[in-house]
């Protein structure tokens, strides 16, 4: 027969569970946000080497559309009060590039 657990001890088992299910979800926050700086530094770079005119909008597209994502991860983040890792800075994007 297994051990049954009291109210309080079954709370904390559950609390801890919870807890461990948010830390998953904030370091997947964090890895998104990681991820999206990496492609908004590509995104610049090929804005920067880009000679056609339809190149040069496709890369503005982009870059808002990153920044756009980067700034939802953003506020997830602040939102779930995440720590701010080493290196990740938890700033705005720049200014959407027009």
């Amino acid at each position: 027969m297994g051990v049954r657990l009291t109210g309080s001890l079954l709370k904390l088992k559950r609390d801890r569970s919870t807890r461990a299910q948010e830390k998953q979800e904030q370091q997947e926050v964090l890895e998104a946000m990681r991820r999206t700086r990496q492609e908004l530094c590509l995104a610049r770079l090929n804005f920067n080497d880009a000679r056609a005119p339809e190149l040069v909008e496709a890369s503005v597209y982009e870059i808002n559309a990153l920044q756009a994502r980067y700034a939802y991860y953003l506020r997830l983040a602040r939102e779930m009060r995440c720590e701010e890792p080493q290196g990740l800075a938890f700033r705005t994007a720049r200014r959407p590039v027009s």
